[in-house]
C-alpha cells in the first residue's frame, strides 16, 4: 500500500483546469490496489474543493508546516502507513523540501509550466515529464516486492546488500538480456537505460529489507574502480540516493567533494583474475592502493557510512572498505552492490597499523567463509525482470 502525496499545482494548471493526462495516470495508480491513496495538499481550502472526490485532501497550515510537518500530520491521520509507503509528486521548491526533510522519494513534475532549470525540482528526484513517465514509475513501483537478492551480516557494525543476481548461467533469455543491459550501464557507461535502473534502485531502497539502515546514513561514497578516478555511472547512482536521504558529502556551489575512498595507484582488475588468484590475493592488492581521503579525518568517527559498488563476487571490496572504515572509527557500515555473482562471502581479518588517511601498514591474520546471517532471495530475480522488462 502506498500514499501518493501531490501538490495541487501538480494536478491543476494556473487556470484551475485539471491535467487529464496526469489524472488518468493517478487514477491508474489507484486501481492497482485498494490500499493505495492519493492525497492532495494545499494552503487554499477553496482550491481543495476542486479536487476529484476519489482523492483525499489535506490542508497545510503554513509554508513551514508544508515543508517540515505535514508528512508527520498525514501519517498520524493515516496511521497504517509509514514513510516507506510515501512518495510525493511535487511542482515547486517547497515540495522538494518536504521530500528532503522526510527522506521520501520525490517525483519532480517537470510538466508544470513554472518549472525552470533554476528550480530544485529540475535537478533532484525522479523526473516526470508526462503521464507516460508517471505510469512508468507506478509500474516499476508496483512490481518492486522484496527486490534485494543478497544480504550478509559481516560483524556487529557491517552489513552487505546486493540488489540483483548478476549470474547469467542457467538463466532465462529475458534475465540474461536484462543483466547484460544493466552491466552495460554500469561497466560501459551506456546511458540509454540508466535512468530506469536508477529509479528501480531508489524504489528498492525503501524496501523493508534495507530501509531501516539507509535513512540513518551520514556519509555516502563509492568503491574506487581499479584505476584512479571516479566511475561516472556508480557516482550517479550514489548521488541520487545521497540526495534523497539527505546525506553527506554535498556538492556546494558546484564544487565536487572529495571521495571517501581513494585509489592512489592502479590495481589489477579482479574481474581479470581467476578464482584461485582472487582467493590468494585476499585484500592485499586493495589495501596497497586504497586509503581514506584526508578530508574525512575528523568526520567519520561515530558516523554511519554507506559505500556503493557495482558488483561483488566474494566480498573483497566490501571487506577492504570494512577494514579501513572500522579503523577510522565509524559507527556502522552499509555496503551496497548493484549485482552479486553467487552467494560466496569471505571475511578477511587484518591487523592495520598507522594512519588509514595517509600511510598505513597491514598484516593478514585469517580468512573465513561466512554462511551464517546470510540471506538469499531468489524472488528478487522476478522483481527485477517484472519491473523493468516492459521498458527495456
Amino acid at each position: 500500500m502506498k500514499l501518493l502525496v501531490t501538490s495541487l499545482e501538480a494536478l491543476f494548471n494556473n487556470n484551475g483546469i485539471i491535467n487529464n493526462e496526469i489524472k488518468d495516470s493517478i487514477d491508474h495508480f489507484l486501481k492497482l490496489s485498494n490500499e493505495h491513496k492519493v492525497i492532495v495538499i494545499s494552503r487554499d481550502r477553496n482550491k481543495l474543493n476542486l479536487v476529484p472526490t476519489d482523492y483525499e485532501t489535506f490542508l497545510s497550515i503554513s509554508q513551514a508546516d508544508r515543508c517540515d510537518q505535514i508528512i508527520g500530520r498525514i501519517l498520524n491521520y493515516y496511521s497504517s502507513y509509514n514513510k516507506r509507503d510515501v512518495f510525493i509528486l511535487g511542482s515547486k521548491n517547497p515540495d522538494f523540501y518536504i521530500a528532503s526533510n522526510n527522506k521520501i522519494l520525490l517525483l519532480s513534475a517537470l510538466y508544470v509550466d513554472r518549472n525552470s532549470q533554476n528550480s530544485k525540482l529540475f535537478h533532484y528526484g525522479v523526473r516526470i515529464k508526462s503521464g507516460r513517465d508517471l505510469n512508468r514509475f507506478f509500474t516499476l513501483n508496483e512490481s518492486n516486492v522484496e527486490p534485494w537478492f543478497f544480504s550478509q551480516k559481516v560483524d556487529n557494525i557491517t552489513t552487505v546488500f546486493s540488489l540483483t543476481n548478476a549470474n547469467t548461467y542457467f538463466q532465462s533469455q529475458d534475465i540474461v538480456r536484462m543483466n547484460n543491459e544493466f552491466k552495460k550501464c554500469l561497466k560501459a557507461n551506456e546511458s540509454k537505460y540508466i535512468n530506469l535502473f536508477i529509479v528501480y534502485f531508489l524504489i528498492s531502497s525503501f524496501s523493508v529489507q534495507v530501509n531501516a539502515g539507509l535513512d540513518e546514513v551520514d556519509y555516502w561514497g563509492i568503491y574506487p574502480s581499479s584505476s584512479p578516478g571516479t566511475d561516472p555511472s556508480i557516482e550517479e547512482f550514489k548521488e541520487k540516493i545521497r540526495e534523497m536521504y539527505k546525506g553527506e558529502p554535498r556538492r556546494y556551489r558546484g564544487k565536487v567533494p572529495s571521495p571517501i575512498l581513494v585509489r592512489s595507484s592502479a590495481a589489477i582488475k579482479r574481474s581479470n583474475m581467476d578464482a584461485t588468484d582472487r582467493d590468494f590475493a585476499k585484500c592485499d592488492d586493495q589495501l596497497n592502493t586504497i586509503h581514506i581521503h584526508p578530508d574525512y579525518r575528523d568526520k567519520l568517527a561515530g558516523k554511519v557510512v554507506c559505500i556503493i559498488d557495482d558488483y561483488s563476487r566474494s566480498g573483497t571490496s566490501a571487506e577492504t572498505a570494512r577494514l579501513l572504515l572500522t579503523k577510522a572509527g565509524v559507527k556502522r557500515i552499509i555496503f551496497l552492490t548493484l549485482g552479486k555473482f553467487g552467494n560466496k562471502y569471505t571475511k578477511h581479518n587484518y591487523e592495520i597499523q598507522g594512519d588509514v588517511f595517509e600511510e598505513f601498514t597491514f598484516r593478514f591474520l585469517s580468512s573465513e567463509e561466512l554462511v551464517r546471517d546470510q540471506q538469499i532471495n531468489y524472488r528478487a530475480v522476478s522483481a527485477f525482470l517484472t519491473s523493468l522488462s516492459p521498458f527495456i
